[in-house]
């Protein structure tokens, strides 16, 4: 059987690895047509540095806001329904971008598109896992998640290139086309995600208020019992939180740089998203070798510091984005690996929300990334940001070795 064949029968057995992802593949494409023209489309509408960070701030918040009502809604009603509800919703927020043209109605879009995305943080992961089962967790788990992203990394080239070249026929186009996809994802998730592990509860709003009450307060006393995944969410906070810089001013600094247009940004895309797609592809070689989270962690945030600290610095385009490739390497290390690190210490009744609650409390970091840097940006400049980003990512290093003296 040709493998083409054997996904197909895949597909049709509704094998849960295969589902999540094309699922991954499908989320990814749909996030990734803007990668290259976002920030871009937001100057072409009249708005400086700090600005656009603000609209993006919006997200952030709106993703802290929404994090754990929507991690207890995947608990309760059902996973498939949370992730049906992502592409759904997701959908119309940047249907309203595309028709939008002031400071107003891109925050619209920004609030919707953070409900949206939060209705599949946490609960995608927490589908697969429970669908493969926790008795086939050791290793099993840690290559699926892993392979997912690499599969997410080649939909993140494809969507990156496409909406760069859509970007050249105007800055809004890429937005049409997040929405085909994402009727796709929609057809796609209600056709072939089972969810038979689970029976979702009807509850009334009060009993519903008073249950999310609970679940959160049992999370978090968790939490507190747990250092593991307690400073694995403070790791969550503080990546996050240097991570903004980079979003959002590496397609501004290297259009800058190398005087080129948002076509060549796809193709620079391209290249960045294939490094990531490597960095995920070594982290499944590791988790296979067995290696130890405290060693891979160590290479990991070394790579993702150095790298981008010698990316800022320098302003030279090629030896610029040289270093950044370098960067999003780590970063294609660094998701799959946490993921999975946590993951591994999360019970399945609470995995949905402390994922969300994981996701939204780095968002809130973000958030707080996206104001302090868009100020720093717009005052002093773009390679000033990255150089204190590096530090900040350096910083984590110390507390996965404070992580080792736990046993697992």
């Amino acid at each position: 059987m040709t493998r083409v064949n054997q996904i197909k029968e895949n597909i049709k057995h509704r094998d849960p690895k295969t589902v999540y992802y094309l699922v991954v593949f499908l989320q990814s494409l749909v996030m990734s047509m803007m990668a290259t023209s976002y920030v871009l489309f937001l100057y072409s509408k009249g708005l400086d540095t700090l600005e656009a960070n603000l609209i993006n701030t919006v997200f952030m918040v709106g993703n802290f806001i929404f994090e754990v009502p929507t991690g207890v809604y995947a608990d309760y009603f059902g996973r498939k329904k949370s992730i049906m509800l992502f592409f759904l919703v997701w959908a119309i927020g940047h249907f309203i971008y595309f028709y939008s043209n002031s400071f107003s109605g891109f925050i619209l879009a920004e609030l919707i598109a953070a409900l949206g995305l939060t209705f599949i943080t946490g609960a995608l992961d927490a589908w697969v896992v429970d669908a493969i089962g926790e008795g086939e967790y050791v290793g099993k788990i840690d290559y699926v998640l892993s392979q997912a992203q690499v599969y997410g990394k080649v939909a993140y080239v494809i969507g990156g290139l496409l909406g760069g070249y859509l970007a050249t026929i105007d800055l809004s186009i890429p937005f049409l086309a997040e929405d085909f996809i994402s009727l796709l994802g929609f057809i796609f998730t209600w056709a072939y995600v089972q969810e038979d592990f689970s029976k979702p509860k009807t509850i009334s709003l009060k009993s519903g208020l008073n249950d999310t009450k609970t679940i959160v307060k049992d999370s978090l006393s968790f939490i507190k019992q747990q250092p593991i995944i307690k400073w694995l969410i403070v790791i969550t906070m503080i990546s996050w939180f240097a991570f903004q810089p980079l979003n959002m001013f590496w397609s501004p600094r290297f259009t800058k740089l190398g005087s080129v247009d948002t076509a060549s940004m796809g193709w620079a895309w391209v290249v960045i998203s294939t490094s990531m797609m490597f960095g995920s592809y070594l982290i499944k070689r590791m988790t296979q070798s067995k290696k130890s989270y405290q060693k891979i962690a160590y290479i990991t945030f070394s790579l993702l510091g150095l790298s981008i600290i010698a990316s800022g610095w320098l302003n030279l385009f090629f030896p610029a984005i040289s270093f950044f490739v370098l960067h999003e390497f780590g970063r294609g290390m660094e998701k799959p690996f946490k993921s999975a690190y946590l993951n591994r210490y999360i019970p399945s009744d609470k995995r949905a929300t402390i994922l969300s609650f994981n996701g939204m409390l780095g968002r809130l970091a973000a958030a707080l990334g996206l104001i302090i840097f868009g100020f720093l940006a717009k005052y002093i400049s773009f390679s000033s940001t990255w150089i204190i980003s590096g530090v900040l990512i350096l910083s984590v290093i110390p507390i996965f070795y404070r992580l080792g003296k736990y046993k697992s």
